[in-house]
Order: C-alpha cells, then structure tokens, then sequence
C-alpha cells in the first residue's frame, strides 16, 4: 500500500510517481504490519527492501516442585511441538497463537495447560501438583522407615512429593516393636508422625498376648505333700521372662503361710514355652491360682 493505495504484492515496480514523500505499508498475513516513509527526489528508481516480522511473545512455564518435563505443542492447525523443557523455563521469541503446556512427571499422570502467546507479551504457565509430605520422627531416633517393605530412610524423615490419599509407613528399631503408622496425605499440607517405640524386653499384658506362654515343666508336689489332703488357696502373680523362667513372683493370697517359701521355689523351676506378641518372646505378667 502507498499512500493508502493498493499497488499489488512484493516484490513489486511502482513507477509514474511525482516527487515528494510516501507512506509504504506492507501487510502479510502471519506477520506484523510494517510501516516505512519514503521521498522521490529524481528519476533514478529506489530500491525499498525490508524484512517483515514474526508477532512474537514470551511464555514462562513454571511448576511446583520444579525440575518437571515439558512439551510445548501449537495448536492453531500444526499440533506439533515447538519446544521441550523442563522448568521453570523462559520461552522468548514464541510466535503468537494457542498452545499446550504438556507435562510429564514419573509415577504422576499426565497434566495439560491450554495458554495464549499475545505480541510483546509475557504469558505464564504455573502448574502445582497436588501433593504433600510427611514428616516422621522416633524415640529413640535413627529408626529405619519402610514404605511397603521398601526401605525409604531413617529418621528424622521428610519425604516430599506425594500424591494425596492414604500412605502407611512401618517404622523399625533393633530391639523394639515395629511401629505402623497411618495418614491422610492433603495437597500442599504437611503431616507429622512419630513413633513411641515400645521396647521388646518390656512387661507386657496377658491379654496383649497373641500366643499365651504354656507351661512345659513344673507342679506343686513338694507344696502337696506338705498340706497332705487338705484344700488350700494360693494366688500367685509372675512375670515369664524371655528365657521362659518365672521371675519376680510374689505370693498374693495364701491359705497356708507355711507353704509360701516352698511355693516360691516350686514356681521358680517352672518353664514354658514363651508367651508371643508378633511372633516375638515377650514377658508377660501371669497370675496363677
């Protein structure tokens, strides 16, 4: 266009033109608009050359956590992609139109984000994935942490970068019961769990049994033979350590005083097979009548 008038498509000869001054405009779909001015001041012809350009934009792209694979794909008739990355990243020079920011993350779906590059603009992209953490301590600490029965750390732990929903976490120290311990992962939200070990060598309820001890050697014969055939009460409380021996056993109700020595040595002697929780030898407090 000169002067407002059409005078064809480039590259072009114009000719006929009086002396003085033009306004060039040079329009080509896709590209932006140029303007030049121009004077004719002889007969000689002028060569008018110019590049046109590309409307062009930035887009920043940008995720929490960061460090997350990219493809930029257009979708304005093309569907191909026009850069990879991962962020956060700064596009620069991107042509205008639509896109889609798609990102690809191990062991999390797939996410896509639809966005518009305008002309000496800056678009922006900001995906965050839904995901929290959990943060698990011990007493005593330095406990080993298992996800599964796939070890993950010791403690102190944080562990980022879960997806929300239900997570259990076994937690194990020599010499302790294992400890299971359950929790609801919220986006963007932080759980605390600590584990209050309980130690194996603990005394530990009868009825917190799974497997009651069962007594394999011992009776009260010397106690019989000294009452002879008449009936006597003895209510005895012991602990059966972890070698399956009687310990601590203290006399809580007698008919017969003169029995109580014997009855204690008597007890002593005993053995069983040892009383289990989770399959491990504990020692459980025992009352026997």
């Amino acid at each position: 266009m000169i002067n407002g008038n059409n005078e064809g498509t480039s590259s072009v000869t114009v000719d006929q033109l009086q002396f003085g001054a033009y306004s060039i405009e040079l329009k080509l779909n896709g590209y932006i608009t140029k303007h030049l001015d121009v004077t004719v001041e002889s007969t000689d012809s002028q060569i008018v050359s110019t590049d046109l350009d590309l409307p062009v934009g930035t887009l920043e792209v940008s995720t929490t956590p960061e460090g997350v694979s990219f493809d930029l794909v257009s979708v304005e008739g093309l569907d191909r992609i026009m850069f990879s990355g991962v962020s956060p990243v700064t596009i620069p020079d991107l042509r205008n139109g639509d896109y889609e920011v798609q990102f690809s993350r191990e062991d999390w779906e797939n996410y896509s984000e639809s966005v518009t590059v305008h002309n000496n603009e800056t678009s922006r992209v900001d995906l965050v994935y839904p995901e929290g953490w959990v943060m698990i301590t011990s007493s005593p600490d330095n406990a080993s942490v298992f996800e599964k029965g796939i070890f993950v750390g010791k403690t102190p732990l944080r562990i980022k970068n879960l997806k929300e929903g239900e997570k259990t976490y076994t937690v194990r120290q020599s010499g302790y019961e294992d400890m299971e311990m359950a929790t609801e992962i919220v986006a963007q939200s932080e759980k605390n769990l600590k584990a209050e070990f309980l130690h194996w060598d603990r005394e530990v309820n009868y009825k917190d049994l799974d497997h009651v001890p069962v007594q394999t050697k011992g009776g009260l014969s010397s106690i019989q033979r000294l009452v002879g055939n008449a009936t006597h009460r003895f209510l005895v409380e012991f602990l059966i350590n972890q070698e399956s021996k009687p310990e601590k056993i203290e006399v809580l109700e007698t008919t017969y005083l003169r029995a109580h020595d014997r009855l204690l040595k008597n007890i002593s002697d005993w053995e069983f097979e040892p009383g289990l929780r989770k399959e491990h030898p504990v020692k459980p407090a025992c009352e026997y009548l």
